[in-house]
């Protein structure tokens, strides 16, 4: 029985130095001491999740503009102080009007404004007539609210739109460097076909207009 014990304490220093071991004694024969290796448990596998990060570029694209509701979001000159443009007789426009002239549209040029919330269109108008206003100019350039530029397009309630080669009578306001616009809206642009002028689907015939015109003058 010593011995036995004696012989235990001498194995089981190996056992350690091997780590994985134990020192078990053999069942077969009390004097023997087996080393077995401790089975080991593989680790378990972890499984590491990996987030892959996704990137969303978001790219800026500029909306259409909305279409203004009314005239007192754009400079309309004849607009009454509410927006809404003032009705005028020829009579108003003839003693309001700076000039009044007609020619044939020549060029149109639509531009955003500096701030680009607005589309203008410049109209350039061949002056064949200058019934009021003293002006040398054989070329006027008229700007009005609206137009297009690329897909986006600008249509404004009340306002007067030009087409290349219509032939006009233009009631117009502005100053001596040429900077002109429609007095009234729609109300101060008479397109001619023939001996008739048309204005809002109203007609008239162009020679009893320009009397008209010339009676106001000459009552002044």
């Amino acid at each position: 029985m010593k011995r036995r014990k004696w012989l235990f304490w001498l194995l089981l220093p190996v056992g350690l130095v091997f780590g994985n071991c134990q020192v078990i004694p053999e069942s077969r024969s009390p004097e023997t001491f087996v080393i077995t290796p401790i089975p080991t448990q593989a680790p378990t596998p972890t499984t590491t999740s990996t987030l892959k990060a996704t990137t969303t570029t978001l790219i800026p694209t500029l909306s259409p503009l909305s279409t203004p509701t009314s005239l007192s979001e754009v400079p309309v000159v004849g607009s009454s102080s509410g927006g809404i443009v003032e009705e005028l007789s020829v009579e108003d426009l003839t003693l309001r009007a700076g000039w009044i002239l007609v020619g044939t549209v020549v060029d149109l040029e639509s531009e955003w404004n500096n701030e680009r919330t607005l589309i203008f269109t410049h109209v350039t108008v061949a002056v064949e007539d200058h019934i009021k206003g003293a002006s040398e100019q054989m070329e006027v350039t008229v700007t009005v609210p609206g137009g297009q530029v690329g897909d986006v397009g600008v249509s404004v309630s009340g306002v007067p739109a030009f087409s290349k080669g219509e032939e006009v009578l233009l009631f117009l306001e502005g100053n001596e460097a040429g900077v002109f616009h429609v007095l009234g809206g729609f109300q101060g642009k008479f397109v001619i076909y023939g001996d008739k002028v048309f204005v809002e689907g109203k007609q008239m015939p162009f020679t009893d207009l320009v009397n008209e015109i010339q009676e106001v003058l000459e009552r002044r």
